[in-house]
Parts: C-alpha cells; sequence; structure tokens
C-alpha cells in the first residue's frame, strides 16, 4: 500500500481506476435519449426519404422495403439513439444525408 500524506495515524489508498468507469456511466446515461415520438417521426421520414429517391414501380418497392424496416429502426432508435442523431436525420434531405448523421462509434 502507498502512504500518501493525510491526517496524523489514517492511511488514505491511492486513487482506484474504478471511479473512472463509474464517472464514464454516468456521463452516457445523461446523452440526451430521443422519445417514442421522435422515433416515430425518424422512421416516417427515412421511408418518405426512399421513396423519393425512386420514380414509378421502384418509388413503390423502396417504400415497401423500407416500411418492412421501420419497426426496427423505431427499436434500435429508441435503444441506442441520442437526440442529436435525430435531428440530424428528420434535417436531412436524402438518404446519403441520413448516412452522414450515424455516429461515430
Amino acid at each position: 500500500m502507498v502512504r500518501m500524506a493525510t491526517c496524523p495515524g489514517h492511511q488514505r489508498r491511492p486513487p482506484r481506476p474504478g471511479w473512472a468507469i463509474a464517472a464514464l456511466g454516468v456521463s452516457l446515461a445523461c446523452i440526451p435519449r430521443p422519445s417514442a415520438e421522435d422515433c416515430e417521426q425518424l422512421a416516417a421520414h427515412v421511408v418518405e426519404l426512399a421513396q423519393a429517391e425512386h420514380e414509378g414501380r421502384a418509388a413503390e418497392i423502396a417504400e415497401t422495403v423500407a416500411e418492412e424496416h421501420a419497426a426496427s429502426l423505431r427499436e434500435r432508435c429508441i435503444d441506442e439513439g441520442t437526440k442529436r442523431e435525430v435531428s440530424c436525420v428528420l434535417a436531412a434531405e436524402s438518404l446519403e444525408g441520413v448516412q452522414d448523421c450515424a455516429p461515430t462509434r
């Protein structure tokens, strides 16, 4: 054990690295999360963008495929998304713009 200057007769331990992990957990818990309604809007916007980037029958197919994935997109948004990411996606004017909103993890 390392002795550090403290009150007479009292030993103090050096700081443990576990506090950093706890602090990280607290800071991650403070990340603003989107509401279910925010995620619903995000999924609807992605479906609209998928349809808008195609014409005719291709637009119908793109819409169908996007709608099939909308539920999983909503769930992932709720579980892992941030308000910043949702705001970015809702502001995107194309699917390429949506890709620019992806976090760098």
